[in-house]
């Protein structure tokens, strides 16, 4: 615009914003990458800027976003109720596709932030496309892989839109996963997800079938499959067919007796630690094209996220109980033989090593029935 100035400000790797001041103090983001996560709380910064110099007016140009999950649209309402409470007309500019779906299906479509402004305006993306104009003025076909990549973001977000009430319950965020991947996934008859140590029992896996259930148990049986492996090497790991396969004799006489031929098993990797391994299989042959393999990749790295944050607060609040149980035996002790604290947790310790027995269920004991 004319006379505007132009700021660029980089959020993280996959999300550019470009701060552009017009006339009237007019302010327009374009959001370029993808807002999510990482770029939520940085963008949600340079709105508290944008908000403390008294925009007259203020336009988020999402057209060029190529994806968003839960916590983009509440940094995106989060703008919308600030700009209602100023008074500041807000405009929210998006190409047809999964940005806008999501975005008005948040509600941000009807929520004017001023008298007779639309808030949600539907306008043509701006290059690159997901339709082609020739020189001759018509619609070309999408490039190749364009619609496959919408398809990827829907899935993403639809994902973290079902991961966002889990919360810290481990059981409830696997069981998300499970289902998530076997309905967006392309021929992934079977999902599961196993735990990350390694033991060897059927318990231990969330599944979305039987025959997902039965595939673990016999690479569990076999004590070999692309399960282990793929926890060994932290790689993934691509089954053709199973019947067929020589990387796994005892695995393939006894699958071949059951319907599981296409395997895809990917490790479930967050902040440099396993903390699951995930088997996709179908029924079929070669069932795993390139495309849903990448898709099952992306869908698969979200998914490590939210089961390793799960499993931090589900540790966090095991430390914590154990801290309050450990502080209730103490007390008992120190009460009753009239000890000091380093003193009774000494004796919690050596009783412990005693009777083979952890400190936390000796004091957890010692709390219920007042005996050591």
């Amino acid at each position: 615009m004319s006379g505007s100035r132009r700021t660029v400000v980089r959020m993280d790797d996959l999300l550019h914003v470009h701060a552009d001041v017009g006339a009237a103090r007019t302010v327009t983001l374009t959001l370029v990458g993808e807002l999510d996560h990482l770029g939520a709380g940085p963008l949600a910064r340079v709105l508290a800027r944008t908000w403390a110099a008294r925009p007259g007016g203020l336009t988020l140009d999402l057209r060029q976003l190529e994806f968003i999950n839960a916590r983009g649209l509440a940094c995106l309402l989060g703008a919308s109720r600030t700009a209602r409470r100023r008074g500041v007309p807000l405009v929210l500019l998006c190409a047809p596709g999964l940005v806008s779906r999501m975005v008005t299906l948040v509600g941000l479509a009807d929520r004017p932030a001023a008298p007779d402004v639309p808030v949600l305006t539907l306008v043509p993306r701006v290059p690159p496309a997901l339709e082609l104009v020739d020189a001759a003025g018509e619609r070309s076909a999408a490039p190749p892989g364009a619609h496959g990549a919408e398809a990827r973001c829907t899935a993403l977000v639809e994902l973290d839109l079902a991961l966002s009430v889990t919360g810290a319950d481990l059981a409830a965020t696997r069981e998300v996963v499970v289902a998530r991947l076997a309905a967006d996934v392309p021929a992934a008859d079977h999902v599961a997800v196993c735990g990350a140590s390694g033991r060897r029992t059927p318990a231990d896996a969330t599944c979305s079938s039987v025959d997902a259930a039965a595939l673990t148990a016999l690479q569990v049986s076999a004590r070999e499959g692309p399960a282990d492996d793929a926890r060994r090497l932290r790689a993934t790991v691509h089954v053709a067919d199973l019947h067929r396969d020589e990387r796994w004799p005892r695995l393939a006489r006894q699958a071949s007796r059951q319907a599981a031929r296409s395997v895809l098993t990917i490790p479930l990797v967050h902040e440099g630690q396993l903390v699951g391994v995930l088997t996709l299989h179908s029924d079929r042959p070669d069932a795993f094209d390139p495309a849903a393999r990448e898709l099952a990749g992306a869908l698969a790295a979200r998914a490590a996220t939210a089961l390793g944050a799960a499993a931090v607060r589900v540790g966090l609040e095991q430390a914590l109980r154990s801290r309050d149980v450990i502080g209730q035996g103490k007390g008992i002790l120190m009460a009753r033989y009239g000890l000091t604290a380093p003193q009774a947790f000494a004796l919690l310790s050596r009783t412990s090593q005693e009777r083979n027995v952890r400190v936390v269920d000796l004091a957890e004991e010692l709390a219920r029935t007042g005996v050591l």
